[in-house]
């Protein structure tokens, strides 16, 4: 298997062709979607991570990432969102994405040091849950805790302004009247054996209609350990069990 590059760039840069192979990845492995939607929604980011075949230079896969900046209990918070993450399923596995998605948290929390700093996503497969869980000690929901009032102020504060009406709270879901696209069947489903893993058990507990494109809203804190952390469990052997293999949504 090709091993995949990743360069994070402006999404003002991107081509037409650029987009066009984005729209095209991304439509293979979800449902109700459209191409003048996703080229809206890609135009509100500002940066994409794109992994490609360094060989021929043809993108496999990308990440869109947003800059947010709000205030919480009168603390300013700093942060970024990450929007449609897709990688074509021949190169399922690979850490490209991971280890540029952490520099370029890295470098935004530089530009504030002492303001928190947080990853804000929303998941609608539970392998994106997976992502966050496993690599980020300090993430909400979780199973193993309640969320703190002050995380779970920053959850609402950015889903409401992001999401607006679609944000329902008290289930800490983003649900839309209509759906703006779900994960093909066979893509990312939830087995029985996977169930008995208490991160996938909590993440199908806390989004039941993941299915039907509902979105779990979750987020990490970005430290300055963060780094140093993810390089320790990089030399660590991986449990099967617990780490995801595949991750599209």
């Amino acid at each position: 298997m090709a091993r995949l590059n990743a360069k994070t760039v402006a999404i003002k840069s991107l081509s037409d062709d650029d987009r066009t192979r984005m729209f095209g990845i991304f439509h293979k492995y979800y449902d109700l979607v459209s191409e003048a939607a996703f080229q809206k929604d890609l135009s509100a980011k500002d940066h994409v991570i794109l992994l490609y075949t360094p060989e021929d230079d043809v993108i496999h896969g990308f990440s869109t990432l947003k800059n947010t900046d709000f205030v919480v209990d009168k603390k300013r918070v700093r942060g970024v969102f990450s929007g449609d993450t897709v990688i074509e399923k021949d190169f399922w596995g690979q850490g490209s994405l991971g280890i540029e998605f952490l520099k370029y948290l890295f470098r935004q929390k530089a530009k504030a040091p002492f303001t928190p700093f947080y990853w804000f996503l929303i998941s609608k497969g539970y392998k994106t849950y997976l992502l966050m869980a496993n690599n980020f000690p300090l993430h909400y929901p979780r199973y193993e805790e309640p969320t703190p009032a002050f995380e779970q102020a920053i959850m609402d504060t950015f889903a409401a302004d992001m999401f607006g009406e679609a944000y329902d709270q008290d289930r800490g879901l983003v649900v839309f009247d209509k759906s703006q696209g779900q994960l093909k069947d066979g893509v990312a489903g939830i087995t029985d054996e996977q169930r008995v893993i208490p991160r996938v058990a909590f993440f199908e507990e806390q989004n039941p209609t993941w299915m039907d494109g509902s979105e779990l809203v979750c987020t990490a804190k970005m430290t300055w350990a963060m780094p140093f952390q993810y390089w320790w469990k990089k030399r660590r052997p991986a449990s099967p069990a617990t780490l995801p293999k595949k991750v599209t949504s």
